[in-house]
């Protein structure tokens, strides 16, 4: 196939670090985020940007959707995260969380999490960050349910310091129920999704490690 330039988007005031589709193709829609802290959201059919979403005072870390594609969940190095109504290009609801937040993971609700405080009647999403702490909340109370550290890393590694952040990445692997981690310590983790305990661990990155990605069957 060809291979060729299909868009140039243009209007972020600074580098773009953070890119994110859109999940329902009826709406051919990019999300992103640059060193100006916020979230442009672009036409891909008209290649303009449509709205500007401001709220964080600090770097956007991540942006994840909610299963009724109306609802955005982001995360900065401001300590709080946002919850947007996409309807309404404004912000539902601020949580303040208290740390410095690399990433999101919007629970399923097909799992039981009932563990982790999770109930069906509401979003709840798993933040990871720079205290070394798995933490789960609920969307509509703003409210921390469950909080569990993590005892293989560093001590040292649990001071909220910019730059030395325990949990550097975290995502959801729905096939297997469980959550993959990239630490401060250059290792890669796997937990239980339901319990929160570590599974497998894989060790040997002398530098560190900037994202990972799960090949194979959703």
């Amino acid at each position: 196939p060809r291979q060729y330039c299909t868009h140039n988007l243009k209007g972020s005031s600074g580098v773009v670090h953070l890119v994110k589709f859109h999940p329902d193709i009826s709406q051919p829609q990019l999300f992103s985020s640059s060193m100006d802290n916020s979230i442009r959201l672009w036409d891909l059919k008209s290649s303009q940007c449509v709205s500007q979403l401001d709220n964080h005072y600090s770097l956007v870390t991540s942006l994840s959707f909610c299963p009724d594609n109306e609802t955005l969940i982001s995360s900065g190095r401001d300590k709080i995260c946002t919850v947007w109504d996409l309807k309404a290009k404004k912000v539902k609801s601020t949580i303040p969380v208290y740390e410095t937040i690399e990433s999101v993971v919007l629970l399923p609700q097909e799992l039981d999490l009932s563990n982790l405080g999770v109930t069906k009647s509401s979003t709840h999403f798993l933040t990871a960050g720079s205290k070394g702490v798995f933490r789960v909340w609920d969307a509509s109370s703003a409210t921390c349910v469950h909080s569990q550290s993590l005892p293989h890393l560093p001590a040292e590694s649990k001071v909220d310091v910019i730059g030395q952040h325990s949990l550097m990445h975290c995502s959801l692997v729905p096939v297997k129920s469980e959550l993959v981690s990239v630490n401060v310590d250059r290792n890669i983790c796997l937990y239980d999704a339901q319990t929160l305990e570590l599974k497998k661990q894989f060790s040997g990155y002398n530098g560190e490690v900037l994202d990972i990605r799960f090949l194979g069957p959703k």
